[in-house]
């Protein structure tokens, strides 16, 4: 646990530097409908914690302008950018990922997995698992459809200015008597937002 907490903590160190030093805008785009097919019966597929590199993950938000008060709501997709179809398991954007926010000098973090809001591990109408296809993209459950609030990861912006946002995949491995991080973490593309007096 002390090794995931270091690690978390250089993450957000290098999240700060990126989004101090490029300034990364992210796009709002339509997303396509999730290619994803259900478990076949023999495994002629790679599970995703064992090339985690597989997956490239994009952070988009509902809005590039808001206004103070108004809801910040993000999608996540994942894509397989391998030439193997890869096992995965999309429980709900703010089970399997962490979001840091960072605004001037400050760096907003999420809360510990079990103290936030709507982040129950079933998700209604989806299999535990999905193959998703070589180049294939999937949409992470929200929320609210495709989109989660930042309020579900206990987040809050409370003033005005540009806020640069990143995405952070959690892997837990269950075990009978305690959860586990692995060590096998990405970071997605900064989304970069503006919210108005």
């Amino acid at each position: 646990m002390m090794l995931h907490l270091l690690r978390v903590a250089a993450i957000a160190i290098t999240v700060v530097g990126i989004c101090w030093l490029h300034g990364l805008s992210a796009t709002p785009t339509q997303t396509p409908s999730p290619t994803a097919t259900p478990l076949p019966t023999s495994p002629p597929w790679v599970r995703w914690y064992k090339n985690p590199d597989a997956l490239s993950i994009t952070l988009s938000t509902d809005k590039l302008t808001y206004k103070m008060g108004d809801d910040v709501l993000l999608k996540i997709k994942e894509t397989n950018t391998s030439s193997d179809p890869i096992q995965f398991n999309p429980l709900r954007a703010c089970v399997d990922y962490d979001i840091y926010i960072s605004h001037s000098t400050s760096l907003m973090k999420p809360l510990p997995l079990g103290m936030r809001n709507n982040c129950g591990f079933y998700v209604s109408g989806r299999p535990y698992f999905f193959v998703i296809a070589p180049q294939a993209t999937i949409t992470e459950p929200g929320g609210r459809g495709e989109y989660t609030s930042i309020s579900d990861w206990g987040l809050k912006i409370s003033d005005p200015g540009k806020y640069y946002i990143i995405a952070i995949s959690v892997y837990i491995q269950q075990h009978p008597l305690s959860q586990k991080y692995s060590d096998n973490v990405q970071l997605s593309n900064v989304a970069e937002i503006t919210v108005a007096p």
